[in-house]
């Protein structure tokens, strides 16, 4: 990319043909554009890029309700979106051919809120259908001790949809239903958020096997 001396006075930018020019800093600088390959160009490398770079949008459009507006928005910086974030941090969760590498490798929740110490969720060896958690609140704050846990259950509901536990970070212990017959095994999301919906934490994943 290259600097531009500007003696007209005023910045330029812009696009004339295949050439654009950007302002950072106070100067101007003007890079060609790379010139569009057909598809027919592409490597097998680049294809297989492509697919799984298309499962992921498409998979991450599917979250946008549930997840990306209320959560991943809350965490943009000036730089990217909550979108891109999003896919950024789901994307190793899918191979190149846009299979997926293993569902503990997906990502619901974001944010500034720490996760309380030790935090565990095992199946009740009392009731198939109910799975215990339990952790350490270590935090003071009397506003952090109302933070709500939420639960996101992975192949045990027809629906990828943050759940609302009833329980609060100060409880140190809940009890969370799965209402669908689970596979064999199942993956637990767990994470908290601020009693406004403001704030939310990163999300900690438990493989359960039923």
């Amino acid at each position: 990319m290259a600097r531009v001396n500007n003696i007209i006075g005023k910045a330029l930018s812009g696009r004339i043909g295949n050439i654009v020019f950007v302002n950072l800093g106070g100067s101007t600088y003007a890079r060609t554009l790379p010139r569009e390959r057909k598809p027919s160009e592409w490597s097998a490398e680049q294809k297989k890029h492509r697919k799984c770079f298309g499962v992921v949008v498409k998979y991450a459009s599917s979250m946008m309700v549930p997840f990306i507006k209320p959560i991943w928005n809350k965490s943009v910086t000036n730089s990217t979106s909550g979108f891109n974030q999003f896919v950024k941090a789901n994307k190793p969760a899918f191979g190149k051919n846009g299979t997926e590498n293993g569902p503990g490798l997906l990502r619901f929740s974001i944010g500034s809120l720490p996760l309380p110490a030790n935090l565990n969720a095992i199946l009740s060896s009392e009731q198939s259908n109910i799975v215990n958690v339990s952790w350490k609140n270590q935090i003071s704050d009397l506003v952090r001790n109302d933070d709500h846990l939420m639960a996101v259950f992975y192949n045990a509901h027809p629906l990828i949809v943050p759940i609302e536990t009833g329980f609060t970070r100060k409880a140190e212990q809940a009890k969370i239903l799965i209402h669908e017959n689970p596979e064999k095994e199942i993956y637990l999301y767990l994470f908290f958020k601020s009693a406004d919906e403001t704030l939310y934490s990163n999300d900690q994943v438990f493989k359960i096997a039923m």
